[in-house]
């Protein structure tokens, strides 16, 4: 297992990240026997919340919105999506037509999201991302699907869960059963959020423009994660003083 650091709060240190650490984040903390599962929430908790206040005009792009996507639709995108994925598995390489088809799924989740949602921006945040990774996974020999399946499944997952949600919205009241999926809900989407983000920034070829956002991203993570520091610095400083 490659080496990685165990220390949470020392993450921030890490940004901007080098190809180097953020391959050894991607697959340190996936097979880490150091680390809690609450350090490793904490941690995607950490760094999903720093990519979620980026403020990035182009982050996703301004579009005209349209009504929120509809079970059926998500329906549709869910069964295309696994046809795809298995045919990337089938070949076990980076199909343009399978990763193009894909990156379009991508395209319509994060401009159908419903924008009423607590966690709207997060999401639309994600799948604009994810649609960036497949198109540039399309110019890239590696990584192979075998070795990117579970992000793949990962966001399966998330869209099998916004169907399912949408339609029991619209089916039965569930008020109970979804205020307890929401925490599960959420870390999923920050796990996701910061892995797209990692496995993105460590492909060896990436357009212009993606290449522009993933530095203009890790610049700004830089600052907030400084600003914040700076900040329990001064507060510690102020209690030290009263304290005298």
């Amino acid at each position: 297992m490659k080496n990685q650091p165990n220390d949470i709060a020392a993450l921030g240190s890490l940004l901007p990240l080098s190809k180097e650490q953020l391959s050894q984040l991607s697959d340190g903390w996936q097979s880490s026997t150091d680390a809690t599962a609450e350090q490793i929430t904490q941690f995607y908790r950490s760094i999903g919340s720093l990519l979620t206040k980026a403020n990035e005009p182009d982050y996703p792009p301004k579009y005209s919105p349209t009504k929120p996507l509809k079970p059926k639709q998500y329906q549709q995108l869910l069964t295309g999506w696994r046809q795809r994925v298995q045919q990337l598995l089938n070949t076990n390489s980076n199909d343009p037509a399978s990763l193009t088809a894909l990156a379009k799924a991508c395209h319509y989740l994060w401009q159908g999201v419903d924008l009423s949602q607590e966690s709207a921006s997060k999401q639309q945040r994600l799948w604009y991302l994810a649609e960036l990774w497949l198109q540039n996974l399309a110019h890239n020999q590696e990584p192979l699907p075998q070795d990117y399946v579970p992000l793949l499944s990962g966001l399966d997952q998330l869209l099998e869960t916004s169907y399912q949600q949408t339609a029991t919205q619209q089916e039965i009241d569930a008020k109970t059963v979804r205020e307890l999926d929401q925490r599960s809900f959420a870390h999923l989407l920050d796990k996701l959020l910061v892995t797209v983000y990692i496995n993105m920034s460590t492909l060896a070829t990436l357009d212009d423009a993606s290449r522009a956002l993933i530095e203009k991203l890790s610049a700004q993570m830089t600052m907030m994660h400084n600003d914040k520091n700076a900040s329990f610095v001064d507060a510690d400083t102020v209690h030290a003083t009263a304290d005298k």
